[in-house]
């Protein structure tokens, strides 16, 4: 049985900020998920308990992960021009043919996108972040990652570290990481992989 305090992001995100402040003062937190939530709420948690009590974020999958200027760019470039070139259900002839010529140019906006995110991050290779996914798949069914502007500086300095894993349990002092056999020492645990809303 795990002897720490686990809790969603949601509660966590409830919370005064003073009262979130001494919630995880000096305590080891870990959290669970790479969303929007996780990222700022890992990132908030470094940020105040800084390399003494580095905060772990722990994640299965992984995505694209882009700075709020390369998002705006991202999506002022996606126009009506842009639309020519994906194929859409019932389509005609000439609009398939048009989708068929002009997809080298979507392929190739893809390429330097993510060739551009590689070579202005190089913690995404040395942390095993790069995602099977191209670039565009995420960004046409609007999961977009948006990280702060100061992920890479905690992850950098230490006070953010990043842990990949298919999966996990819980022990007494933390949790246990498939294919590991020591325990990451936590106090706090905070899930930020998605809720459902109540109807």
């Amino acid at each position: 049985m795990f002897d720490g305090k686990v809790l969603h992001s949601m509660a966590y995100a409830a919370m005064a900020g003073d009262e979130a402040s001494e919630f995880i003062k000096e305590k080891r937190v870990t959290v669970i998920g790479l969303r929007k939530s996780a990222v700022d709420v890992a990132v908030e948690v470094a940020t105040k308990n800084g390399v003494g009590h580095p905060c772990i974020l722990v994640f299965r999958r992984v995505h694209w992960l882009v700075l709020e200027h390369l998002n705006k760019f991202t999506f002022r470039n996606l126009n009506r021009f842009s639309q020519l070139m994906i194929h859409r259900p019932g389509e005609g002839f000439f609009q398939c043919l048009l989708a068929f010529l002009l997809s080298p140019l979507l392929w190739m906006f893809t390429r330097m996108m993510e060739m551009y995110l590689k070579w202005t991050c190089p913690l995404i290779k040395k942390y095993e972040m790069v995602p099977d996914h191209p670039f565009l798949k995420q960004i046409v069914s609007c999961m977009s990652l948006v990280l702060p502007p100061n992920f890479y500086e905690r992850v950098s300095e230490g006070s953010l570290i990043l842990k990949k894993s298919q999966s996990f349990s819980f022990c007494k002092n933390g949790l246990v990481q498939h294919g590991e056999d020591s325990a990451l020492e936590t106090d706090i645990v905070i899930f930020a992989t998605g809720y459902i809303q109540k109807r």
